[in-house]
């Protein structure tokens, strides 16, 4: 696997030229410490290395990027993870970050963008370019005195 001091990340897509690209555009900034071809194995990969960030396909088989992120971010609530994806319809988007995704990046500009999601997503932000802003789970809390002038 390829070194590196900063994020500890786990790639993971059913095509061995989409892992190549990932690793292309990571491997200088990233600790890539595993590699999966399928769901399962991608889940099983997040299991034994607990990474900072997880980079996954959205169609693989076994599991989907979308399940995977359900389960992991139960398992790891500190996971980050980023979905890509040829695929950028905007309820499959909104479905990712759902999920507790917190980035999704085009396939088609992952050579511009992916670096640049995972380093943002590392730092505990968000990454979904062409969508409203998503809110963060801090900003969705409310003190006590927002919920009593939410009840009157």
């Amino acid at each position: 696997m390829t070194r590196c001091s900063r994020m500890r990340v786990v790639l993971a897509d059913n095509s061995p030229a989409a892992l190549a690209a990932f690793t292309s555009v990571l491997q200088n900034t990233c600790d890539i410490i595993a590699l999966a071809n399928d769901g399962p194995s991608a889940l099983e990969a997040l299991r034994e290395t607990r990474p900072d960030v997880a980079v996954l396909d959205l169609e693989m088989p076994g599991l989907n990027g979308i399940e995977i992120s359900r389960i992991a971010i139960q398992e790891q609530p500190s996971l980050h993870i980023i979905i890509c994806s040829i695929n950028v319809d905007t309820a499959i988007i909104r479905a990712a970050a759902d999920a507790g995704s917190r980035g999704y990046v085009s396939k088609l500009k992952m050579f511009g963008d992916l670096a640049k999601a995972v380093s943002i997503v590392n730092e505990g932000g968000t990454f979904f370019p062409g969508l409203e802003p998503m809110p963060t789970a801090a900003a969705c809390r409310f003190s006590s005195k927002d919920t009593e002038s939410i009840q009157r």
